[in-house]
This record gives C-alpha cells, sequence and structure tokens, in this order.
C-alpha cells in the first residue's frame, strides 16, 4: 500500500471523461503497413551517416537508448550527440513508405461517433502527424495533435536535452 492515496481516481461529470488521446504510430494504423521498420531502417540510417556511428554498434545503441531515455533521439542527444532537430526528423520521417497507408473508412466513423474531444499524440514531428492523418483520412477527426514541437516549442535549442522536459 506504499502508493496509496498518491493518485486519486479520474473524475469527471457523468463518469466519463473529457478527453481521449492516441498514440498515432502503430495504433491508428497496422503494423503491416511497414512504416515501423522503415522508420527503424532510417533512424540506424541517421546515426550512421549522420552522426558517424559504427554500424555494428546501432542495433543495440538504439536499444539502449530508447529503453533508458523513451525515444532514440533524446537518447543520442542524452549522451552527448548533437545534430539538429529538424534534419534528424526529415531524415528519419520525411523518408517514410505513407503511400502504405491507406484510408480506414470504418476507423474515421467510429472516431466520429465519439463524442468526446479526441487529441493525438506522437514523438514525431508535425509534418509527419500531417502526413499520416491526412493518408489515413482522419485529419478532421481530433481536435489537435501533440507532437515534437508541442513539447520543444522553442525551436530546438541546441543545448537542450529532452530529458529536461521530465
Amino acid at each position: 500500500m506504499e502508493f496509496e492515496g498518491r493518485y486519486k481516481k479520474v473524475q469527471s461529470q457523468g463518469g466519463r471523461f473529457d478527453c481521449l488521446l492516441f498514440d498515432l504510430d502503430d495504433t491508428l494504423y497496422p503494423l503491416s503497413s511497414g512504416m515501423a521498420a522503415e522508420c527503424r531502417k532510417n533512424i540506424g540510417e541517421y546515426m550512421l551517416e549522420k552522426i558517424g556511428i559504427e554500424e555494428s554498434e546501432i542495433p543495440d545503441l538504439c536499444t539502449v537508448l530508447y529503453q533508458k531515455y523513451g525515444t532514440t533521439m533524446a537518447g543520442l542527444r542524452a549522451v552527448g550527440y548533437n545534430f539538429n532537430y529538424d534534419d534528424y526528423h526529415s531524415f528519419v520521417h520525411g523518408r517514410l513508405p505513407y503511400e502504405s497507408l491507406k484510408p480506414d473508412p470504418v476507423l474515421r466513423q467510429l472516431l466520429l461517433s465519439l463524442p468526446i474531444r479526441k487529441v493525438i499524440f506522437t514523438n514525431a514531428d508535425q509534418d509527419h502527424a500531417a502526413k499520416v492523418l491526412k493518408r489515413l483520412g482522419l485529419e478532421d477527426c481530433f481536435e489537435g495533435v501533440i507532437c515534437f514541437e508541442t513539447l520543444m516549442p522553442f525551436k530546438y535549442t541546441e543545448h537542450y536535452l529532452l530529458r529536461d522536459l521530465f
């Protein structure tokens, strides 16, 4: 009972929530789209080509950084690699196979039928979120998007680490 009393139950009118938060990637579209695999490949190529990390070290380093810092990008910054966030997002997300995403009319109708605010979350950038939502035909199903720029509104000063947010 160490945590008893630390957290309160969510309280809202009539037992309903005020908002639903949806993770974007690999949640609103199937893993079979290949987006996740391509994203991992692009992250590895960025680490190799742009940062100069040895190819043999990349798979294990990605795993460790992701587990410790929540994203590989945050981990790279936390351990001292300096790179431009826009360049990273452009390289990693800008080359994804967005054409593999198809409209999902059933999901669209389900989302539109929910009488509650809906917000998207992604650790990617706004451009990626907009492309995915447009390809899925869901761009008007959400009230807003919480993304990299939302969390880093100061235009990503180079000395700032993502871990400092938490």
